[in-house]
């Protein structure tokens, strides 16, 4: 609804308007009546008038001067003028105004009538542009912020199979998504390796940290000369996506190289974590998801460098013989039970040290290392009646194998559950993880250091075979 202000120097012609005319049927919501141009200003400043009435001849200011002040002013104003004279200079004035209308006194109120009805016609249709700018302005503005929203989902649906790779495919789901991206584009993927958190975090406080990662990515390495796009994978993979125009002059492998070291600096120092980067090779889109599974191989199978670069052609050229050298569990798991920590320890580094230095570790290697490990653990455990489930770092694990991603993390891994098998113990009162058969038998000893001991008699007590508890003993 509008507000309607009538002017006129005649109350009585005021009056007459106001009330000569039926204006409930029309979409006004209040008459405002001024007597001169002041007052006229005044409700104008102080009121959200739509329609004004006024004439043209009033003592001191005319009416010429408050419609040039509503055609600067107020602009979205319709203005109907009154008079009582037919000369042209003032139609001519007024129409200068952008006057919706000029009716000669005496007024015809129908005819009036009629033109407010024209008047509010406008102001409508004015009133439904503007809002269906305002919705256009807003979809394009919520468009703008579901960009990244949208591009992402069409890495998702390319990096995971969830459409057709072809290039017709291609080109039909980014006009569908309306992304601005090209199907012609030439892309380059750098897989981000997150080896391992310098911490312990929250999964929510990784997810941020990895977002933050994923943005330091796009700075550090797309930089002002490259566009592209970092995109966290429905596995938990990220990887950054730079995008190469046809015709466009590669960036230099060596550049790209130091870029990436950068980033990998930058992610100890500010991300709390070791990053690699594996850099593949430029592709076109339906090509993409190749060359991802490519870079996933190129990580899986280094397992002796950590915070690197590699790049993926150089990863495939690699020769790696795969050599399974196990450390001697059964010598480890005597330590284990004869509570030797301290030795455990140094011979478990001494391995590791031997396996890092000798470059042939594979995957296999660390996870033929994982079972055996295990089943010492296992082993060890079941003896001293300690739960698997008691042990944290195994038991809230449900992947073995993701100890396995390096022989650094595997490393901490297994030193981190021998601590825990001896926290255990320590909390059940024993000394070592020595059998309960052992320490039965050096209490007993030690008990009756004055008496003629025999190994049948400690057998006896301990419900065990004389060979079998001497073995053991020993060991």
């Amino acid at each position: 609804m509008y507000d309607l202000l009538i002017v006129d120097d005649e109350p009585i012609a005021v009056r007459a308007i106001e009330r000569g005319i039926d204006w409930s049927d029309l979409d006004i919501r209040r008459i405002h009546t001024a007597g001169d141009y002041e007052d006229a200003v005044e409700i104008l400043d102080n009121h959200p008038v739509r329609i004004l009435i006024t004439d043209i001849e009033m003592p001191g200011t005319n009416g010429i001067r408050l419609l040039e002040y509503v055609n600067r002013c107020y602009p979205r104003v319709r203005a109907i003028v009154t008079t009582g004279h037919s000369q042209f200079e003032y139609i001519q004035k007024a129409l200068q105004y952008r006057t919706l209308d000029y009716l000669l006194k005496p007024l015809d109120f129908k005819q009036l009538k009629s033109i407010v009805e024209r008047a509010i016609r406008e102001l409508d249709h004015e009133r439904d542009m503007e809002s269906l700018h305002r919705s256009y302005e807003e979809s394009q503005l919520q468009w703008q912020r579901n960009l990244p929203i949208l591009e992402d989902r069409f890495w998702q649906d390319v990096l995971n199979h969830r459409i057709r790779l072809t290039p017709d495919n291609i080109r039909s789901t980014i006009e569908s998504y309306r992304i601005r991206l090209r199907p012609d584009l030439t892309i380059l993927p750098v897989l981000i390796s997150i080896e391992l958190w310098h911490g312990s975090f929250s999964a929510s406080e990784e997810e941020a940290l990895e977002y933050a990662l994923r943005k330091a990515a796009e700075e550090l390495i797309l930089r002002d000369d490259l566009e592209g796009r970092s995109v966290h994978d429905r596995n938990g993979v990220n990887v950054l996506l730079i995008y190469l125009a046809e015709g466009a002059e590669p960036i230099p492998q060596q550049q790209l190289t130091e870029r990436c070291r950068n980033f990998v600096e930058t992610c100890g120092e500010m991300f709390y974590c070791s990053v690699s980067c594996y850099i593949g090779d430029p592709c076109p889109i339906e090509q993409v998801p190749y060359s991802f599974r490519q870079l996933l191989r190129a990580e899986r199978d280094n397992v002796t460098e950590m915070r690197t670069v590699c790049c993926a052609a150089s990863a495939r050229n690699r020769d790696i013989q795969v050599d399974i050298r196990l450390p001697a569990f059964e010598e480890w798991q005597t330590m284990l039970e004869t509570g030797r920590k301290t030795e455990f320890l140094h011979a478990h580094d001494e391995w590791f040290h031997s396996l890092a230095d000798s470059g042939s570790a594979t995957p296999e290697t660390l996870r033929a290392f994982c079972i055996g490990f295990m089943n010492m653990i296992f082993q060890v455990s079941s003896v001293h009646g300690i739960p698997l489930s008691e042990l944290p770092i195994f038991g809230d694990d449900n992947d073995l194998y993701a100890h396995c991603r390096s022989i650094q993390t595997l490393s901490l891994w297994s030193a981190r559950l021998t601590e825990e098998l001896f926290a255990r113990c320590r909390k059940l009162g024993r000394p070592s993880l020595r059998s309960p058969a052992i320490e039965t038998t050096l209490a007993h000893i030690n008990e009756n250091l004055d008496e003629d001991l025999s190994l049948e008699s400690i057998a006896r007590l301990v419900h065990l075979n004389p060979a079998y508890l001497s073995r053991l003993f020993k060991k």
